[in-house]
């Protein structure tokens, strides 16, 4: 599907999310950190303005488990919308319809810094 937005095109996957991409994350992440179920607050920001209708939520701990998702996701065509606090003022965290949601929450560890 494209969206046309101020003369530039946006190509937005259509692939829906299948039980072996379920499957796929699960022995990626354990079936702990997929859930699938009670989404409520992460298809909701925290100003109840904005609501999707995400049916999955990933919650990776590595930069490379990010990236395997998204490598993953990229390969069979799956839409994803990044979420942290779900905080955002203008619902970029999100998702629009059945995008996959990959949550940082777990991601706390400041490793080093420059």
């Amino acid at each position: 599907m494209m969206l046309y937005r101020n003369s530039i095109y946006i190509r937005r996957f259509s692939s829906v999310v299948q039980p072996h991409h379920i499957s796929h994350f699960q022995s990626l992440l354990g079936h702990k950190y997929v859930l699938t179920n009670d989404l409520d607050s992460y298809n909701i920001d925290w100003m109840n303005k904005y609501k999707g209708s995400s049916e999955c939520v990933l919650l990776p701990s590595t930069t490379e488990e990010v990236s395997d998702i998204l490598r993953y996701c990229n390969h069979h065509h799956l839409s994803i919308v990044p979420q942290s606090g779900n905080t955002s003022l203008v619902g970029g965290s999100v998702p629009l319809k059945e995008e996959i949601i990959i949550n940082m929450k777990r991601m706390n560890n400041i490793l080093s810094y420059n």
